[in-house]
């Protein structure tokens, strides 16, 4: 807010991975290890005060180091199954978390695309998400507890035409997402219902 700049950040990543296909591709599964060295990040400033009003500070050094794998399946033709988890180790010089910043996050997702009968074509589908706990402030003593959300969705192209239908957070679950300090923080979203139709020309 006072017009003043940073210095530009810098990062090293180290990263090794395996990956697999099975049963020509029905079947793939994908695990990766990193670690993460950020240098000169941008954070927010200790003061709450301050930190409300848009100030930010450089801090020397952040290290990530994790852990990530997911499976995809097509269990038979048209339905996909998607499995994936995560997990990471945040450190900052203070020796503390980062601000909304989850160690731990998974998910499952499908999918199925109708091949014949009155149906085909449609592509119908959903999610759920799951993020563990996260510090809401610098100070780690107030953390947001863990949450999930299911999100579903359908499509279906007819000549030039596309229809969509998307639900976010289909289950209206409500949860913290966000947060400042302990006196400022933001629930996440309420279940939002999104139609489109496109047309192509």
């Amino acid at each position: 807010p006072d017009g003043s700049t940073f210095v530009p950040s810098t990062g090293v990543v180290k990263e090794a991975g395996i990956k697999t296909a099975l049963m020509e591709g029905r079947i793939s599964a994908t695990v990766s290890v990193y670690d993460l060295q950020l240098q000169q990040i941008i954070g927010l400033h200790p003061d709450p005060v301050l930190a409300s009003a848009g100030f930010r500070v450089q801090q020397s050094k952040q290290v990530t180091k994790g852990i990530e794998g997911d499976v995809v399946l097509n269990l038979i033709p048209g339905w996909d199954l998607m499995l994936g988890a995560a997990s990471m180790d945040i450190s900052l010089p203070t020796g503390l978390l980062p601000r909304n910043a989850p160690e731990k996050t998974a998910s499952a997702w499908t999918r199925y695309k109708f091949a014949s009968g009155n149906l085909k074509g449609v592509v119908v589908g959903g999610g759920w998400n799951w993020q563990g706990r996260s510090p809401s402030e610098v100070s780690n003593l107030i953390f947001f507890p863990a949450f999930s959300t299911i999100d579903a969705f359908a499509q279906y192209a007819w000549k030039r035409y596309r229809f969509s239908l998307n639900v976010s957070n289909l289950n209206d679950e409500w949860y913290l997402k966000r947060g400042v300090n302990r006196n400022i923080f933001w629930a996440g979203p309420e279940r939002l219902i999104k139609v489109r139709v496109a047309y192509s020309f």
